[in-house]
């Protein structure tokens, strides 16, 4: 779910049959974001292999604020080479049973409501380390809140890392690189490496991320800058060295 859309959300209904289900009552108190770290214990759907239940998923808004509606799904069965899934919209128009077949060399499969297929929006799961890409974040103060953020994701697929925020960059070293304790969190990186401060982004340069890749290799990279030359914000620069 963690997608460009602000935001996609889901909820398990209570609801057994399949076409019954056509409203979406007590959604919005109790619909369910993935987590933006890309644990897979903290996902919308959650553990749907027992009862099989029938979510209700709002497709969030588009960049131009315009609501994409809901569908509701239910997986049916799962194989070693496939998901058996049923999706329609709330009135039952668009009711499909697919299979959304499994791939080994992608971390995932994804399904597009827009054009009712799979499509491919991550390279192969070993050709890439750092995704900079908009993505969700759930704020929880002063409410719970989804907001779209500009940051960088790990790939969750063997690309650890950790944030130092006390060394200077110039000083770590492998030798200091390999005592940390890297963790797997995709959004590790994340979107606050900067902050908006007086109308404008400033970097946080002290944040240095000790990265590791799916070969073994170290590196530490700090961001330097978030504008263009033009002074078009969305443009970050960033200093990598590998060890």
């Amino acid at each position: 779910f963690l997608n460009a859309s602000k935001a996609m959300a889901a909820m398990p209904s209570e609801v057994s049959d399949f076409e019954a289900l056509q409203d979406t009552t007590g959604f919005m108190q109790n619909r369910i974001f993935d987590a933006s770290s890309g644990n897979m214990d903290s996902t919308a759907i959650s553990d749907w292999r027992n009862e099989k239940p029938i979510y209700l998923i709002d497709l969030g808004f588009s960049f131009t604020g315009t609501h994409l509606g809901y569908r509701k799904m239910q997986v049916l069965e799962v194989t070693s080479t496939n998901y058996q899934v049923r999706f329609a919209k709330l009135d039952n128009t668009e009711d499909m049973t697919v299979s959304i077949p499994k791939d080994d060399n992608y971390n995932a499969t994804f399904w597009s409501f827009e054009t009712n297929e799979t499509v491919m929006i991550e390279p192969p799961k070993t050709e890439w380390d750092l995704a900079f890409t908009k993505y969700v974040h759930i704020f929880y103060e002063p409410q719970k809140m989804p907001y779209l953020v500009t940051g960088t994701l790990l790939n969750r697929y063997q690309t650890v890392g950790i944030l130092e925020k006390t060394i200077p960059f110039e000083a770590i070293d492998l030798q200091l690189a390999m005592q940390y304790e890297l963790k797997a969190n995709i959004d590790l990186i994340g979107y606050n490496w900067k902050t908006f401060v007086d109308g404008t982004y400033e970097i946080e340069y002290e944040n240095t991320y000790i990265l590791q890749d799916q070969q073994g290799f170290y590196y530490k990279l700090r961001f330097i800058d978030f504008f263009s030359q033009n002074g078009e914000r969305g443009a970050p620069k960033w200093e990598v060295q590998r060890f």
